[in-house]
């Protein structure tokens, strides 16, 4: 059933088969696990969760991704990090 997909990678170019089917079933794998942004190269999907308390896109987990300095690549995806990464 997941043949293809990791959901660990965060960005899609690095999924070892690319195709539309394995794309979207990454994306879905990763929205049931309440991961709801995905790069792809330096855009960030962003898939409406309706739930405002994931536990790691709260306004507090901002730190996190400001400590990385100019080039935030070590935490989820984020427009915070797409954001920031543009910005420097």
């Amino acid at each position: 059933l997941n043949e293809g997909v990791d959901p660990v990678v965060h960005d899609l170019l690095f999924l070892t088969v690319l195709h539309d089917a394995t794309l979207l079933r990454c994306l879905k794998v990763r929205y049931m696990k309440d991961i709801i942004y995905t790069n792809i190269g330096a855009i960030v999907v962003a898939l409406n969760p309706f739930n405002f308390k994931i536990p790691w896109y709260m306004d507090d987990k901002m730190k996190d991704y400001l400590s990385e300095g100019e080039v935030i690549q070590n935490n989820l995806p984020h427009s915070w990090a797409v954001a920031h990464n543009t910005y420097y």
